[in-house]
């Protein structure tokens, strides 16, 4: 009986074997398959999880996710969106435009992919090696060798028999939608169709804005000239994600010899750390960035411009330039609920805002908010007061305060391509003087209002003076 003992023996070492190399392998992989793999302008997150179903899981936050069954058990691969390069963003939306299904990101994912498996074979035979070492609590080469290389051979094989090989690419034909994608799967056509778009309207409002410079130069033949005024100021806000802003503010920058850049806030559309990366381009424009949060900027958007250097303004006075500016942030960003805020709350933070900041012996020369509710208590108090949020661009003069609303420098951003023919790319230029003789500081001079309807070969000019 001792060749059935020895049978018996041999079996279970082997079940045990084989039983907590592949365990320790699915853990490993569970914990380390994560890898970033960039695809063009693209920069994804890819893990293997095993325990799961055959699916491809594709995040893209914050718009949700998108599913399909690709593959079989007990695998999922999931591709989580995690950032992106902006230098590089226009022309990567050309090619997925072109190309409609993005088959250039998938190539070269595919190029990718051997590495990606070759590391998570690697990390299955490690696992495997562990999990056998913490059953024998043998420390031998051996011993890790016995445990590592089955679960690296069976995890190739079973990535192979059930990932890999019979891989379908067209179940996303018919894929599910989850969070917002899921109660719009709409926007993804829209997206496709509209990526050009980006591209083609930072190329004209380059083209436009030089043409706007001609066309200020005339006006200064007949009304008092702003070239050589000590201070101009370029206003912005609601600039929501859109690329295309970026040339049109770095054109005007150098045709004008802007100072000062003054945001009004809106950055972004959903706070996340995609959209971030896009906030670094606009605070790297040649000239000093003030930045007052909107209802769209969460606290992680305000930390990434502080980091990349903005002036961020959330209830305080700087002075830059000559410039006095309190800037008071929407209450919103200070939460990641992307509200509107209440108006009875936006009043109280004005009110708070007059009461703690404001100096009638010093009074500051402007002041930014996001929602023009908060600064009702300053009008007739200020040279000016500079607001954003409503995307309709509009300049008035109220009880010797100048009121500046310089729209949407994006076009309200992706949302803007719904509604082409309502959304202007538009901002302003605010030209300071000194004041009259016995009157401290700057004074406003002419503030000119430009707008460029989107995807059209036209602008206006709206210039204002002083009374």
């Amino acid at each position: 009986m001792p060749g059935k003992q020895q049978l018996k023996s041999g079996l279970k070492y082997y079940g045990q074997l084989i039983f907590f190399s592949l365990v320790g392998a699915l853990v490993a992989l569970y914990l380390f398959s994560a890898v970033s793999v960039s695809a063009s302008s693209l920069e994804f997150n890819l893990e293997l999880v095993p325990f799961n179903r055959g699916e491809t899981v594709i995040q893209l936050p914050p718009l949700g996710e998108v599913t399909a069954v690709t593959h079989r058990a007990p695998f999922m691969l999931k591709l989580t969106l995690v950032n992106l390069k902006p230098e590089f963003l226009t022309d990567t939306l050309t090619v997925l435009a072109e190309e409609g299904h993005g088959g250039q990101i998938k190539r070269q994912l595919y190029d990718k992919m051997l590495k990606i498996v070759l590391r998570w074979v690697a990390i299955a035979g490690l696992g495997g090696a562990g999990g056998w070492f913490l059953f024998t609590r043998k420390a031998s080469i051996r011993t890790l060798l016995i445990g590592g290389i089955p679960a690296l051979l069976s995890c190739l094989l079973l990535m192979g028999f059930t990932v890999f090989l019979p891989y379908d690419v067209d179940a996303f034909n018919n894929p599910r939608y989850r969070g917002t994608l899921g109660a719009a799967p709409w926007i993804v056509d829209l997206v496709v169709d509209s990526l050009g778009s980006f591209k083609t309207a930072g190329e004209q409002l380059e083209v436009l804005s030089g043409r706007v410079r001609g066309l200020c130069e005339q006006l200064e033949q007949t009304y008092p000239a702003t070239h050589d005024l000590p201070l101009k100021v370029l206003a912005v806000s609601d600039l929501h994600n859109n690329p295309a802003a970026l040339k049109f503010m770095e054109r005007v920058i150098q045709t004008f010899q802007v100072d000062l850049i003054i945001d009004t806030g809106d950055i972004t559309d959903f706070g996340t750390e995609l959209e971030s990366e896009l906030a670094k381009q606009v605070v790297g424009l040649p000239v000093p960035y003030l930045f007052v949060p909107g209802n769209h900027d969460n606290p992680q958007v305000v930390a990434t411009m502080r980091e990349a250097g903005a002036r961020v303004m959330e209830g305080e006075i700087v002075e830059m330039a000559g410039l006095r500016v309190l800037g008071l942030a929407d209450p919103a960003s200070f939460s990641r609920l992307m509200r509107v805020a209440p108006e009875e709350e936006l009043e109280e933070v004005g009110l708070s805002g007059y009461a703690e900041l404001f100096d009638p012996s010093a009074p500051p020369h402007l002041v930014a908010v996001h929602n023009l509710k908060m600064a009702r208590n300053f009008i007739g108090e200020v040279p000016v007061i500079l607001n954003g949020h409503t995307h309709r661009p509009a300049v008035s003069f109220e009880q010797g305060t100048w009121l500046v609303n310089p729209g949407s420098v994006g076009a309200a951003g992706i949302r803007g391509l719904q509604s082409p023919g309502e959304q202007n790319y538009s901002l302003a230029i605010l030209y300071f003087g000194e004041a009259e003789e016995g009157a401290p500081g700057l004074t406003v001079v002419a503030v000119d209002l430009i707008r460029v309807p989107q995807l059209q070969d036209s602008f206006t000019v709206q210039r204002f003076y002083s009374r």
